[in-house]
């Protein structure tokens, strides 16, 4: 288990505590807005970054180790591959005993890179270098993997494959992970415990289908993606009911406004009588309104455990 009890300086919030205990192949999501302090709060568990407190794996306490003796393996944001280095001779620098093995085979395969091996990091386009820092971080063998927003170069059908395999590979080795990210998305496709960061605060934290069902507060629904809130219910736009919308806790009744693409379906916009205005998203299948009608429509609104404006 990695055991995280850091008080960390986050640059112009000041100190920040992080708890945490994530258990041999759990993952720990941190989640928040450009700014909020994820990466830093990476940075002080790779080592990168001064942290007092305890950290500790398996009950070997690593705050003083440096960062190369650490057992994770650190994937940052922006692409730090060598540009003059062949991605090759770079994976091979990070294998234990810096050779090339057949797991390193299975890491360039699966990853999309057999073709590109032999190709400097200058060479290499923005997503074909996230890539590589995703082989680079495995090639190391960590027990913990410590990823900063590791999708966000890639297309669709390459983040699906990749997911795929990272998700199998953590699952057959037991290797934890954390992982910084702003799409709520990938918490919860990935996460057994999400900590909601704003401007280097804890919002919230705890299971991410917990959260999105009963957010602790409104800065936390807010972050989640529920748009507007109607006394202690909070509205989110997928969360929409138009066929049985008399069964759901609020009932709007307004007119169209805007009317935009959104995934299969669309996502209009409703302003109500009282002044109320909200966005509620039409799944493909169902009748798309048009700009004028009069609509009504439900939304399975959670109650805002906290409510803290």
């Amino acid at each position: 288990m990695l055991h995280v009890d850091l008080v960390v300086s986050i640059h112009g919030h000041g100190p920040r505590h992080l708890r945490a205990d994530i258990p041999q192949g759990g993952t720990l999501a941190l989640f928040g807005p450009s700014g909020s302090g994820k990466t830093t709060l990476l940075r002080a568990l790779a080592g990168f970054h001064e942290a007092r407190g305890t950290l500790s794996w398996d009950g070997r306490e690593l705050i003083t180790e440096p960062v190369e003796t650490r057992p994770f393996a650190w994937m940052p944001q922006a692409p730090s591959l060598f540009p003059h280095w062949t991605l090759l001779r770079q994976l091979v620098e990070a294998r234990p005993g810096r050779t090339a093995d057949a797991r390193l085979d299975t890491l360039i395969s699966a990853l999309g890179l057999t073709t590109l091996t032999d190709r400097p990091g200058r060479r290499l386009s923005g997503g074909q270098q996230q890539r590589g820092e995703l082989a680079r971080a495995l090639a190391r063998d960590p027990d913990v993997l410590l990823l900063d927003e590791p999708f966000s170069a890639l297309d669709a059908p390459t983040r699906s494959a990749i997911g795929a395999f990272l998700r199998d590979l953590l699952r057959s080795e037991e290797k934890s992970m954390v992982l910084a990210s702003h799409d709520w998305n990938d918490v919860e496709a990935w996460a057994d415990e999400v900590i909601l960061l704003d401007q280097g605060q804890t919002v919230a934290q705890g299971e991410p289908g917990a959260l999105y069902a009963a957010p602790p507060n409104w800065p936390a629904a807010r972050m989640m993606g529920f748009e507007c809130r109607i006394g202690n219910r909070a509205l989110h736009p997928d969360l929409a009911e138009w066929s049985t919308p008399h069964g759901c806790p609020v009932v709007l009744t307004g007119r169209v406004g805007d009317v935009t693409p959104h995934g299969a379906g669309v996502r209009v916009t409703i302003s109500c009588a009282d002044g109320t205005t909200v966005r509620a998203s039409v799944p493909r299948g169902v009748s798309r309104p048009a700009m004028g009608d009069r609509v009504e429509v439900g939304f399975h609104a959670p109650e805002v455990v906290d409510d803290v404006s």
